[in-house]
């Protein structure tokens, strides 16, 4: 009777019957131990132990008793008293498989897997069909490490079972510890064909796909897993991750949400919101769950060096580096770390301090592409190009595709001049990456430094294409068609380039050169004025300000600009040269003359300062000192026609008329129609008695230009010499006509 109630789940009923029963037969051990697995049935397992104590002490060689009672123990989890009764069974009865099957489960639970295995054995050996026994000590095996040993006995037990639904599970969970990803996926699969509501099958399924980037389909597993076990913390955990992923950072807070309302106590899920917080660039959101997961797990590195990021995000490099520090700290060996922290030192210009970090990453992890990556920017920033190709080059190798490394290589061999050595980076860089825009504008400013103005152009072109709001690229494109002539079209770049950014002074300042070459200045002014309010220090603007002045006959203004450029760059020879033009223009010789003296200074081999000094020291009647600086202008180029003209016409002053045609000579020889030399060679010619040469001379200036009225009255002069009056006279005349007073006062003289 008591067996149908039991049979039926009345265990009440079951138990209130053998309590009869056992008061009729208070000494027989069968009625205690059917009482003690009732009680076990209903969970009482106290009771249970109670009865199977009665029991055994009425007969102690009762082995079901003993074995029983073991189990009860061991849902007590009093592991060693369930052992020590199925000792007592194995003494009694050496061949009972289940006192070894149940002595290995609780070993087991007790980390005694080594023992386990053994008992397994023993059992298997005594009864080889019990499936759960393999199951078991396949169990046992795993935790041992031994994997190959556990997957041999869960495919045992499959063959004898094959709806063991656990062991699929768990070979699923051995296949994915060898990362046999896709073995593993096949047996969660089965396990959820003969279990559709197991969510831990799913759940494991999930991870399997997530490990060979099938990130929906695991997905679907972890929404499938949370769909039969709402409270899956762990599910909504990985999923959270896996949408961040794919850049879902929303749907990932909302499931790193849901983990934390399950399990506020989970640093894991704050870190991790946090890490999609950074991404959607709510930094302070992201510091805030960091903190917490700090708060959590005093000892959490990875919070810290997140914080750290979002912190260097918002420019706290400090508070950045106070947080690098603790994660390395915590975990000296975190690589990852000693990269970030050296970024924020970078962010700070502590380039040498970065370094140090960059270089113990690399100590720890010599396949950091990241860490040498960036080792080669503070070296670059410290100047040091020829490290930092070292480094880009090392992270190349690493990463053959790193298109952002093959740029900052090529910004490097740039700033060395191997500008054909930065181009061919630059393009890897495109080719990389199509729409590297930044590729595209740098390899533009290599071409323009090789002056190949109509390459620059197309890719400046190009990145404005990627990119239609890159004030930059529209400046430099504008300096191409400048350069290429093509002024106008250099205009209207430089003009969207001050639309989108119009603080841009440099744009300002090109635009006003541009301006000046189609000869308005004014234009070129008020953009050189704009350009020097954005930027009060530039001295390029100034300088170009000064030229159109200079242009405009403003030459105090001029002066003003280049003193003003002198002071901001003292050591740029070409102000002083363009201050000293203004100066002799105002005949201020003295200071032009200073000028020159110091733009020579500047670049002794500038031979038009020379030049232009000795035609100062000309006008101040040194024409010693005049004829020294044409003379070595001359050295410095032999092939200027003026500068001998001028030499000439100071050493005709010194009376020396023969060195000065020698001088008039070379002039014309390098310039057949250099009228000037031919004028002042026929004076020297007259005053050293040569008339005939002289007459030969101004007749050249006159073919040159009729209108010369002094070569008519000189030519004149030298005929009246000859006795050739009335041809003399004739040009006198002429001399009168254009206008040349002295003319007629000799007519008068000696033409009448």
């Amino acid at each position: 009777m008591g067996n149908s109630k039991q049979d039926g789940g009345d265990f009440r009923g079951a138990t209130a019957e053998i309590d009869e029963v056992i008061k009729l037969y208070p000494n027989d051990a069968s009625h205690h131990f059917f009482r003690g697995t009732i009680n076990a049935m209903s969970k009482d397992f106290i009771g249970a132990i109670a009865d199977y104590n009665k029991a055994i002490k009425l007969d102690p060689n009762h082995a079901e008793a003993y074995i029983f009672r073991g189990i009860s123990k061991a849902e007590l989890e009093n592991y060693s008293g369930a052992i020590a009764d199925y000792n007592k069974v194995i003494k009694l009865y050496p061949n009972n498989e289940f006192a070894y099957y149940n002595r290995g489960l609780a070993k087991n639970s007790l980390k005694n897997y080594s023992g386990a295995v053994a008992d397994y054995n023993m059992a298997i050996e005594l009864n080889i069909e019990y499936a759960e026994t393999y199951y078991n000590r396949g169990l046992a095996k795993n935790s041992l490490e031994d994997y190959s040993g556990a997957l041999a006995d869960y495919t045992i037990a499959i063959e004898i079972n094959p709806y063991l639904e656990i062991a699929y599970y768990n070979r699923g969970l051995t296949k994915a510890i060898l990362e046999d990803y896709s073995g593993a996926l096949a047996d969660y699969t089965i396990a959820i064909e003969i279990n559709p509501n197991d969510a831990e099958a799913y759940y494991n399924r999930g991870v399997s796909k997530a490990k060979i980037k099938y990130i929906s389909g695991a997905i679907a597993d972890y929404t499938k897993a949370i769909e039969i076990n709402p409270n899956h913390v762990t599910a909504y955990l990985n999923r959270g991750n896996l949408k961040a992923v794919l850049e879902d950072y929303s749907g990932a807070i909302a499931d790193h949400n849901k983990v934390i309302e399950l399990n506020p106590n989970y640093a894991t899920a704050y870190s991790n919101r946090g890490v999609s917080k950074f991404k959607l660039e709510d930094y302070s959101g992201a510091i805030a769950d960091y903190t917490k997961a700090i708060e959590l797990n005093l000892n959490h590195a990875n919070a810290y060096n997140f914080r750290g990021l979002s912190k260097s995000e918002l420019k706290d490099y400090s508070g950045a580096i106070a947080d690098y520090n603790m994660a390395i700290e915590i975990d000296p060996n975190y690589a990852t770390a000693y990269d970030n922290r050296g970024l924020s030192k970078a962010g700070h210009k502590d380039y040498i301090g970065a370094i140090a970090d960059y270089t113990k990453a690399i100590e720890l992890n010599p396949n950091d592409k990241e860490a040498y990556s960036n080792r080669g920017i503070s070296k670059s920033e410290l100047e040091d190009d020829r490290g930092a190709i070292a480094d880009y080059t090392k992270a190349i190798e690493l990463a053959p595709n790193f298109a952002k490394v093959y740029l900052n290589r090529g910004n490097s061999k740039s700033e060395l001049e191997d500008d054909r050595g930065a181009i061919a980076d630059y393009t890897k860089a495109i080719e990389l990456n199509p729409n590297y825009a930044m590729a595209y504008y740098n390899r533009g400013i290599s071409k323009g430094k090789l002056e190949d103005y109509s390459g620059a152009l197309a890719d400046y072109t190009i990145a404005i294409e990627i990119n239609p709001n890159d004030a930059e690229a529209y400046s430099n494109r504008g300096v191409s068609k400048a350069k290429i002539k093509y002024i106008r079209g250099a205009i209207e770049d430089f003009t969207k380039a001050i639309e989108i950014n119009p603080n841009h002074a440099k744009a300002y300042s090109n635009r006003g050169l541009s301006k000046g070459m189609l000869e308005d200045d004014r234009g070129a002014i008020a953009d050189y004025n704009k350009a020097i309010k954005l930027n009060p220090n530039d001295a390029e603007a100034y300088n170009n300000r000064g030229l159109s002045k200079g242009k405009l006959k403003d030459n105090i203004g001029a002066i003003a600009d280049y003193t003003k450029a002198i002071e901001l760059n003292p050591n740029d020879a070409q102000t002083y040269f363009k201050r000293g033009i203004s100066k002799s223009k105002l005949k201020e010789d003295i200071g032009a003359i200073a000028d020159f003296t110091k733009a020579i200074e500047l670049n002794p081999n500038d031979g038009i300062a020379y030049f232009n000094s000795g035609l100062a020291k000309s006008n101040l009647e040194d024409n010693i000192g005049a004829i020294g600086d044409f003379t070595k202008a001359i050295e410095l180029n032999p092939y200027d026609a003026k500068v001998y003209s001028n030499r000439g016409l100071s050493k005709m002053r010194l009376e020396d008329d023969r060195g000065a045609i020698e001088d008039y000579n070379k002039a014309i020889e390098l310039d057949p129609n250099f009228t000037q030399a031919y004028y002042y060679r026929g004076l020297s010619k007259m005053r050293l008695g040569d008339d005939r040469g002289a007459i030969e001379d101004y007749t050249e200036v006159i073919e040159f230009n009729p209108n010369s009225a002094q070569a008519y009255y000189y030519r004149g002069v030298s005929k009246l010499k000859l006795n050739q009056k009335d041809s003399g006279c004739s040009d006198f005349s002429k001399a009168g006509e254009l206008g040349y007073a002295d003319a007629y006062e000799v007519i008068e003289k000696f033409c009448k």
